[in-house]
């Protein structure tokens, strides 16, 4: 990020602002978190190419979220809705769908969030990107246990661990098999 704010490259110091925001929320340091998000906005400018600024408001919307600033993440969806909806980005909408569905549950709108959570499943999908399985569960399984329905939560819980242990394989299996070609 040094080399970007010497060149003022806006649109990478933006993204970058944006993903240092969520970190430091996850760690609980919000005022960084404050001050990196406004760094963020600050360097929005005219180069950003519409994917460019709805996956930079994807970012945003996912600290807001991850703070519990419904609002804010609210004006940031409005915006990114604008922007997916004109340019149709079929990836930019499934992750649109999921963090409405994350804000639902923030506002205890369980139904309408597993309404949304369905729907991001089947829009993944069909995109053949399924990276976002495991923490939609996760959310639906909190979602259904909210509204007392435990053998839904239950099923979506195993689905989220099942998910989660696939994955897991996956990376493993991965790892074995380069350790293998580097011996060779």
């Amino acid at each position: 990020m040094d080399i970007d704010l010497a060149l003022g490259n806006s649109t990478t110091i933006a993204q970058s602002s944006a993903s240092l925001a969520y970190m430091s929320i996850k760690m609980g340091d919000f005022n960084d978190a404050l001050s990196l998000l406004k760094s963020s906005k600050s360097h929005i400018s005219q180069w950003h190419t519409p994917y460019l600024l709805a996956d930079l408001y994807s970012t945003i919307i996912e600290s807001y979220i991850e703070w519990e600033k419904i609002d804010s993440a609210q004006h940031y969806l409005d915006k990114l809705e604008v922007i997916v909806n004109t340019n149709n980005y079929a990836i930019q909408k499934a992750y649109m769908n999921q963090q409405k569905a994350f804000l639902c549950l923030l506002q205890k709108d369980y139904r309408k969030c597993i309404s949304l959570l369905d729907s991001s499943i089947v829009q993944f999908r069909k995109l053949n990107s399924l990276e976002s399985f495991a923490l939609i569960y996760e959310k639906r399984a909190e979602a259904f246990a909210a509204l007392n329905l435990y053998e839904e939560a239950f099923a979506s819980q195993q689905m989220a661990n099942s998910i989660t242990d696939s994955l897991k394989y996956t990376v493993v299996a991965g790892l074995l098999n380069k350790l293998e070609q580097d011996k060779f």
